[in-house]
């Protein structure tokens, strides 16, 4: 199956994804093709203000599977780009992956008092990256816990590479 985005013509923005069949795919042009692309506009002739492009559902072109919440197809470059997520304003573009990612590297496989991964999750804090002046926003929790506002938080501090609890 091949995916295909419509996209609106004024500000690149995806308007829908549809599948169509390999075979009918192959039959107007091929994979990543013009014939193929005009075969879909001509399935919704109502909407001229758009235009088609193939998109990977593997993120084997384009870069990432085109996103029907806000995202964008970029021309100059040939990428789909997903929206930016609203709950995370401080997150930039990254145009190796051409996704949005934290302003600071993910920690890996770091966590506070030396625990492991799998009993540890991470996770991105706008709140905390606002209000440490843009120095530091991942914490770090039990992953049984996530739900649990009164857990033990902690925090990596960029300055030291250590994690240091939440002290609310």
């Amino acid at each position: 199956m091949a995916h295909f985005a419509e996209i609106n013509n004024t500000d690149n923005v995806v308007v829908r994804v549809i599948v169509i069949d390999n075979d009918v795919v192959d039959a107007n042009g091929g994979d990543l093709s013009t014939e193929a692309e005009n075969y879909c506009a001509s399935l919704f002739p109502e909407n001229p203000n758009t235009y088609w492009k193939q998109t990977s559902y593997n993120n084997n072109f384009r870069a990432n599977l085109a996103d029907c919440q806000g995202g964008v197809y970029r021309p100059a470059e040939d990428v789909f780009v997903p929206a930016k997520p609203s709950l995370y304003p401080s997150w930039v573009l990254d145009t190796d992956v051409w996704r949005y990612l934290p302003p600071l590297e993910y920690p890996g496989s770091s966590r506070p008092n030396g625990a492991s991964e799998d009993v540890w999750t991470c996770i991105w804090n706008e709140e905390l990256w606002n209000s440490s002046g843009n120095t530091n926003g991942w914490t770090s929790m039990l992953a049984s816990d996530i739900n649990n506002p009164d857990t033990t938080r902690y925090y990596l501090d960029q300055a030291t590479m250590t994690w240091s609890l939440i002290n609310d």
